[in-house]
């Protein structure tokens, strides 16, 4: 517990994936990043080194929130969302085992290249950390 308390937020094993019906560990990865306008964006990843806080209850309380962008391939900013996700969690077991699942539809881009850019914030510290995924728009 010393350890993880100690570690930064991490975002492990990112990966896009076939839907949001995911687990730590148990998801359908998804072939490739060519996706149609308008289609679910599904992106997974396996947060480390968050903070869980043990309730009078006693049981841990963890939690997320999450922002993103969306770039072109020169890097000019298309949009994005603040707060988009905010997502909390309780276990009775300091639980270092979570998976997170955000679900983007983007409308309105034009074929080629494109970059989300995600930001996860730990609820319970300052902890945060940011992932940068391309894609393509067919």
């Amino acid at each position: 517990e010393l350890f993880w308390k100690q570690s930064p937020l991490i975002l492990n094993n990112v990966r896009f994936v076939k839907s949001d019906g995911n687990s730590y560990g148990i998801y359908e990865p998804k072939e490739g990043e060519k996706f149609a306008s308008g289609e679910r964006i599904y992106l997974y990843m396996e947060p480390v080194g968050y903070m869980l806080k043990k309730n009078p209850k006693g049981y841990y309380e963890f939690g997320f929130t999450a922002d993103f962008s969306i770039e072109d391939k020169s890097g000019k900013v298309l949009g994005g969302q603040k707060n988009f996700a905010n997502l909390d969690f309780k276990s009775w077991n300091f639980n270092t085992e979570i998976s997170l699942t955000f679900t983007y539809t983007f409308t309105g881009l034009e074929k080629g290249r494109h970059k989300v850019i995600t930001h996860v914030k730990d609820k319970n510290s300052d902890k945060k950390a940011t992932v940068e995924n391309w894609f393509n728009i067919i």
